[in-house]
């Protein structure tokens, strides 16, 4: 299926979306955090070139909150999981990767 996948870095002290970076991620519906992530950075990485496949990254929500658990649940992230608690399409999904380091300082 397909979403949206974007980025966000440390801007004035809080991870700040970057504009125009958002681009569409095709994944299985039973995508866990590591496969959407191992995905999206090495698609970002191609279309990007200051964005460095030798830096840990995180995946994020849209606020910013970093993305281990299905939203309110304990079970597993899933794409899927995900699509059902938002209950929009999955062209309307958007998550975002940041670098770890960004996203401890933020």
């Amino acid at each position: 299926m397909q979403f949206q996948i974007g980025r966000m870095h440390l801007c004035c002290g809080r991870l700040m979306k970057i504009r125009g970076t958002n681009i569409m991620l095709t994944v299985e519906p039973s995508a866990t955090t590591d496969n959407i992530l191992s995905a999206a950075v090495n698609k970002l990485s191609m279309l990007d070139r200051e964005m460095s496949t030798d830096v840990s990254y995180v995946l994020l929500f849209p606020d910013g909150t970093k993305v281990d658990r299905a939203p309110g649940s304990t079970e597993q992230f899933t794409l899927l999981a995900y699509k059902q608690f938002t209950s929009r399409p999955y062209q309307k999904l958007a998550l975002f990767v940041c670098t770890e380091n960004d996203y401890k300082e933020g």
